[in-house]
């Protein structure tokens, strides 16, 4: 079990900035695709909001596992079965504290699948 970190009261942050990144990766040998969206700055808060990704070719007889995650394959936050789906609608944004890096990671890819992403956040910076 993984439990949130403590960041200090929401008061204590402000809206810096926003940002968005694309990403694609081709599947590596036994169908895992990893690709690093961005690293967190230390004195940053991210609130990821949107996500979409997809695999393609058009993979409609194969489900493809995605997921977003921190630092490492071993910590996924938000996936997917289908290989496609957004985080928009939770209730949330994911939250990444400064120094985490943000990894895009699609599994049971087949030979030649290129895993494709797209993220966007709200840059937060702390006003103590």
């Amino acid at each position: 079990m993984r439990l949130p970190a403590q960041m200090g009261p929401a008061s204590a942050w402000n809206i810096a900035d926003f940002g968005r990144k694309w990403v694609q990766t081709p599947a590596a040998a036994g169908g895992t695709a990893t690709v690093k969206v961005a690293t967190v700055p230390q004195d940053e808060l991210w609130l990821i909001d949107w996500v979409r990704v997809s695999a393609t070719p058009d993979l409609t007889t194969q489900d493809v596992r995605a997921y977003v995650c921190q630092n490492t394959e071993d910590f996924d936050v938000m996936g997917t079965s289908s290989g496609h789906y957004d985080v928009a609608d939770q209730n949330s944004p994911l939250q990444m504290e400064g120094g985490t890096d943000v990894l895009l990671v699609w599994k049971d890819m087949p030979d030649g699948a290129i895993g494709r992403g797209y993220v966007q956040w709200t840059v937060m910076r702390g006003s103590i």
